[in-house]
């Protein structure tokens, strides 16, 4: 996310709720690439965000949607059509440094 005005509070620092969007995104679309989303239904059902130090330059979210997570959401989802799904993932700015960590719980779920 590049670092602009309009995304800062009156600190120069990117809004926190900024920061969530980012990186809640990142989860919906890496689970959506792979769950077909005309089929599937993702909602949120519960976030932890701790926010580490202030965003004051671009921001970049580190999360990987692994083999072995695809292959357990198949199994639930074939098994019960449903399923609470927990992922992670770090915001940090372009040098590196950890800016947030965010934590959701998800809901997943076949469309009938």
């Amino acid at each position: 996310m590049p670092y602009k005005r309009k995304n800062t509070n009156v600190g120069g620092t990117v809004h926190g709720s900024a920061i969530m969007c980012l990186a809640e995104t990142i989860h919906g679309v890496a689970v959506l690439w792979s769950f077909d989303p005309k089929q599937h239904r993702m909602v949120t059902r519960t976030t932890e965000m701790k926010f580490i130090n202030p965003g004051r330059n671009d921001l970049f979210v580190k999360f990987t949607l692994k083999d072995t997570t695809i292959s357990n959401i198949k199994e639930a989802l074939a098994a019960r059509g449903y399923m609470d799904l927990v992922l992670a993932s770090h915001v940090t700015d372009k040098s590196g440094k950890l800016i947030a960590t965010l934590e959701n719980c998800y809901y997943l779920s076949k469309k009938a």
